[in-house]
């Protein structure tokens, strides 16, 4: 007799923002800066979190400076 087993509680992995289960891989996103994986609807307040991890200020650059 097959068994099945309830999506809810097969987790893909946690997510390193707010620490809840995923479910599925569809529903996360793997960020290359910090390899975190998070849910796509925590990319916003993650983005925010994380900004100067994952982007740099054109004040800091110098591929930026137009010499004014």
């Amino acid at each position: 007799m097959k068994t099945t087993i309830p999506k809810e509680t097969c987790i893909f992995s946690y997510c390193d923002h707010c620490g809840f289960a995923i479910y599925e891989a569809k529903d996360a996103v793997r960020v290359h800066a910090t390899r975190d994986v998070i849910h796509t609807e925590c990319w916003a307040d993650y983005s925010c979190e994380h900004m100067f991890e994952l982007v740099q200020s054109v004040c800091e650059s110098n591929g930026f400076d137009r010499g004014g």
